[in-house]
């Protein structure tokens, strides 16, 4: 049920920031403008939070967290390799997220992105060697047919005017749009099959690694 909770959080709190970023679109608010505020603010609050459970929290959340931020510094370390990797994934995955604003509807982006359960099992069979079930395979081939259907019937609307729908989103830059959102799921299923690879490291301090990795990223793309 926490999973369930946390994740539906999730989807709200990306609906309401895509919402946001159109919005400020119209301001001319740039795609990496954007990317780049909302890592600063991640890294503010999740160092707030750091501060609190490192300060303030019970003892054995205090404990847990402390062991979890004693991650070695070494490239040759395991946990080490995989932080960061999973900070780069976070970082391309909300990129893209926000690129894709510009090229497709957001609705269209909701339903493609659902896919990424079933992203997140393959990785985890290939990546964790978690187990399957046939159900699970049944299930997530009907629900990838499904967003196909879905995304090539948003696309092929009007197709020979050249525009989808009343909008104007072009057909080419929808396909393009369905192929980097699938992307974006496939980067959000990495930074989950990582994390569960990384179970006792807090979430909190992922948050940090993410967010410092992606202002350096980010900032560096801006000036060139």
């Amino acid at each position: 049920m926490k999973a369930i909770f946390y994740m539906n959080n999730y989807c709200l709190f990306n609906t309401l920031m895509a919402i946001g970023f159109k919005t400020l679109q119209f301001e001319g608010v740039g795609i990496l403008t954007f990317a780049l505020f909302r890592n600063f603010t991640l890294l503010f609050f999740s160092s707030l939070n750091a501060y609190y459970l490192r300060n303030y929290s019970g003892t054995e959340t205090r404990t847990r967290f402390l062991a979890s931020e004693r991650i070695p510094n070494s490239i040759q370390d395991t946990k080490w390799r995989l932080t960061q990797v999973r900070s780069l994934f976070g970082t391309l995955s909300f990129l893209l997220y926000t690129f894709n604003l510009s090229l497709i509807p957001i609705t269209l982006i909701i339903i493609i992105f659902q896919t990424n359960p079933m992203w997140g099992s393959i990785l985890g069979y290939i990546f964790n060697n978690e187990q399957v079930t046939l159900f699970e395979i049944a299930a997530m081939l009907m629900s990838f047919s499904a967003v196909l259907f879905v995304a090539s019937a948003r696309s092929g609307a009007h197709e020979e005017e050249g525009v989808v729908n009343e909008s104007h989103y072009t057909t080419a830059g929808l396909w393009l749009g369905v192929f980097f959102c699938l992307c974006h799921a496939w980067f959000f299923a990495g930074v989950g099959v990582i994390s569960r690879r990384l179970q006792k490291v807090h979430y909190t301090e992922l948050m940090i690694q993410q967010s410092v990795q992606g202002i350096f990223l980010i900032g560096a793309i801006i000036t060139g």
